[in-house]
């Protein structure tokens, strides 16, 4: 951020992981007077400066399109009296892919998926169905296909050597479900029932309301 954003500036600027609430000061007028705990900090590609940060925490997605607009004036305008540089728009779009990017490579999201999904709509042309207006061109069947591809297949086999004795799994479940309720315990099942019968399942927002439902019926049960 010390530096103009152009795509002929040499070198890479400096980049804050964990631009968040806490670790941001302001005056009265909003103003930010100062940005601590740069002890993580590192160099980073240009397009990863037009990521609109996330707030409170850096796993949040700022979607509110205000919020967004302001951020990109703020840093238009600072960019123009530093270096007299334009950020073109394709610029902001890969500023955007790399917010989902970033999400998904640091394992620290709440929503991996839509992340993905949300990248591969940025990156991909607009994608037309199958034959017979089938969904064999979205991102379910895709991942689908991928995963029972021979490469995925022998992948999934040299990391299941890494498992542990099913013995030992089944040791570990019984303990937990047993402390949590046997409620629990059939609500994975389940789940788990349905993803082996579904390649194309998604734990989405559907499946989390439908297990809040199960979970507050069974708690008035009792």
């Amino acid at each position: 951020m010390a530096r103009p954003v152009s795509q002929s500036a040499p070198g890479f600027p400096l980049h804050h992981h964990d631009i968040s609430v806490q670790n941001l000061f302001v005056d009265d007028d909003l103003n930010i007077t100062c940005v601590i705990d740069w002890a993580f900090a590192s160099t980073g590609p240009p397009a990863q400066l037009l990521a609109t940060p996330g707030l409170p925490h850096p796993r949040d997605l700022v979607l509110d399109s205000s919020l967004v607009s302001a951020f990109r004036f703020g840093f238009e305008t600072e960019n123009r009296e530093i270096g007299g540089y334009v950020i073109e728009p394709d610029l902001w779009m890969v500023g955007q892919m790399v917010s989902r990017f970033m999400r998904l490579v640091n394992l620290d999201a709440l929503q991996d998926y839509n992340h993905l999904e949300a990248l591969c709509a940025l990156v991909w042309e607009p994608r037309t169905p199958g034959e017979g207006a089938d969904d064999t061109n979205s991102l379910p069947a895709l991942l689908a296909a991928r995963a029972t591809s021979h490469d995925a297949i022998i992948l999934a086999g040299a990391l299941a050597d890494d498992d542990e004795a099913e013995s030992e799994i089944r040791r570990r479940e019984q303990e937990y479900f047993g402390a949590v309720g046997a409620e629990r315990l059939a609500l994975a099942q389940k789940v788990a029932i349905a993803a082996k019968m579904n390649p194309r399942f998604v734990a989405d927002k559907r499946l989390w309301r439908w297990i809040d439902a199960v979970t507050e019926y069974y708690d008035s049960e009792i």
